[in-house]
């Protein structure tokens, strides 16, 4: 026959391992997640393959405008969802977009940032649940491509240039 109090610390003690195993991994992401937003602060700085870092996207003040330019300029709209508090946003936004490849080839489409806390609505319209988010959109909306993560910049650029292909090959038929 088992004592009671023994089986109540091994009890609490499986419960308190469990808890403290938890809290390890907890732990970890937060260390882990601290250490690549240093890296991708490092890396910001270091000039990227294409070699400045001082290049200039013409980001649209809001979703409806970006919208309304790609109708008159007859352009695919590129949103980047994402929200302040995204440590993978961030990186892009240090690594990515100032990238000089990239800002040129930004120049094909109409770019629009959606911060998905403000604007539950257009995230929720397009399905987003993972941040960052690059979403190709028609000037009507509706959407060509899209990519879930992080990328760098020649991710981007070959991101961008399929978006363009796609939206070429479903104009054609």
């Amino acid at each position: 026959m088992k004592q009671p109090i023994q089986h109540l610390n091994k009890n609490f003690i499986q419960k308190a391992s469990v808890l403290v195993g938890i809290g390890a991994l907890m732990l970890g992401a937060v260390v882990l997640d601290a250490s690549l937003f240093r890296a991708s602060a490092q890396s910001a700085a270091q000039p990227t393959s294409s070699g400045s870092k001082t290049s200039v996207i013409d980001w649209q003040p809001s979703f409806a405008a970006a919208l309304a330019q790609a109708k008159t300029g007859g352009k695919l709209v590129m949103v980047d969802f994402g929200a302040k508090w995204c440590g993978a946003c961030k990186m892009m936004e240090e690594n990515t977009y100032p990238d000089a490849k990239v800002s040129a080839e930004s120049k094909k489409f109409v770019m629009v940032k959606v911060d998905v806390d403000e604007h539950e609505d257009i995230a929720a319209r397009y399905g987003i649940s993972s941040l960052p988010t690059t979403a190709w959109l028609r000037a009507d909306g509706k959407p060509i491509a899209g990519a879930i993560g992080a990328l760098e910049p020649g991710d981007l650029i070959a991101a961008m240039r399929e978006a363009t292909k796609r939206a070429q090959r479903s104009n054609s038929r």
